[in-house]
């Protein structure tokens, strides 16, 4: 997903996830193309969360951040290097130089996603994708095009949206095969690749089309495009639920999409939530019941407002689809246009959000 900005920091938010929202999630495939507003939107202030307990600095301007499987590492970059935080001992372990050329501008590289041996991990830039292994931090540029955002592995394949070719491209890890997808190849539409996710199990790739206001979904075991879900607006955040559902979030006006794969020509299920502009990023913890939105709320600063912005985590409850806590990250270092990233740790205890330099430990 793309999260590439120029003002970013890292927080780690502890979260104790109450016997509530370990339940499992009951999707709605009913309802129709009306947002309705969740019951509870005011949510709470973020104390059931804790405080703030430590801090680190990490030099530059994180882009992205990943959490292997085991919940001991996180890998995030700035506009040099790989660096490696062990969760353990709050320390960054290990700084790879980023030695790619994909085109990395002003904002760097971003890391997007671990593999599923916890070896590698997807880089990408306005130029390319390319992967890096964790152990020794050589890099390999497998997919070089112009306007990529984001990159996803699956069965295999790291896969890349092309805005600018628009086109997936899929790219075997070993480098010895790459293909084109296009959701449109008798032509009539283009498509306008703008965002990128593998569900759970590796089967399916999902990637939204701006153009079309819609995902598409890429079958790895054949690279084809096998269905198309029309959401209504420009899907840009996207997480699946499961192999079967995933969840499309507006970027600026709160409407939150529902859709169920198993159904192309279903009626996704929205819904409204209010104050919620400029969405960053999206997980979902590992039970596949609470969504975490991570987005830009503007606060008044030093009693004026000057369009200033701090980060808020949004807590969506999957199971009745409405809001159930908010969590303003105070940190008194409010920026004009940040850029934040998310991550959360496999046994959903932990949230890391990235950006401005800095790592913030809440418990």
């Amino acid at each position: 997903m793309k999260k590439i900005g120029q003002f970013s920091f890292i927080l780690v938010l502890t979260l104790f996830l109450g016997a509530g929202l370990m339940i499992g999630c009951a999707i709605d495939d009913g309802g129709g193309d009306t947002p309705q507003s969740p019951v509870d939107d005011e949510g709470s202030g973020g104390g059931k969360w804790g405080t703030i307990t430590d801090i680190v600095n990490v030099p530059g301007s994180p882009n992205g951040i990943v959490v292997d499987s085991q919940g001991n590492f996180a890998y995030l970059t700035n506009k040099y290097a790989l660096l490696v935080l062990d969760l353990a001992t709050r320390q960054l372990t290990k700084n790879y130089a980023l030695t790619l050329d994909i085109g990395s501008d002003l904002n760097g590289i971003v890391v997007d996603n671990i593999n599923k041996t916890d070896s590698l991990v997807a880089l990408h830039a306005f130029g390319g994708a390319a992967i890096a292994d964790v152990e020794d931090g050589s890099q390999v540029e497998l997919i070089s095009a112009s306007a990529i955002y984001g990159a996803a592995f699956a069965q295999g394949f790291l896969y890349a949206p092309s805005f600018n070719d628009r086109v997936v491209y899929a790219a075997s890890i070993d480098g010895s095969t790459q293909q084109t997808i296009n959701p449109y190849p008798e032509g009539g539409k283009i498509a306008g690749p703008c965002s990128i996710v593998s569900t759970p199990d590796g089967s399916t790739v999902l990637f939204g089309d701006e153009f079309n206001n819609a995902v598409h979904a890429i079958d790895t075991s054949t690279n084809t495009v096998i269905a198309t879900y029309v959401i209504g607006f420009k899907p840009k955040h996207i997480v699946p639920i499961d192999e079967n559902n995933a969840v499309i979030v507006h970027e600026d006006d709160g409407t939150v999409a529902f859709i169920d794969l198993t159904n192309p020509a279903g009626v996704p299920k929205l819904v409204s939530i209010d104050s919620l502009e400029g969405v960053e990023d999206l997980v979902i913890d590992p039970a596949r019941t609470s969504l975490f939105v991570l987005h830009r709320k503007k606060i008044e600063y030093e009693g004026d407002n000057y369009g200033l912005y701090q980060p808020e985590v949004v807590v969506l409850d999957l199971s009745i689809k409405t809001v159930s806590s908010r969590i303003l990250i105070d940190d008194d270092k409010p920026a004009s246009w940040p850029d934040y990233d998310l991550a959360i740790t496999p046994d959903g205890s932990t949230l890391l959000v990235a950006g401005e330099e800095t790592i913030y430990f809440l418990e």
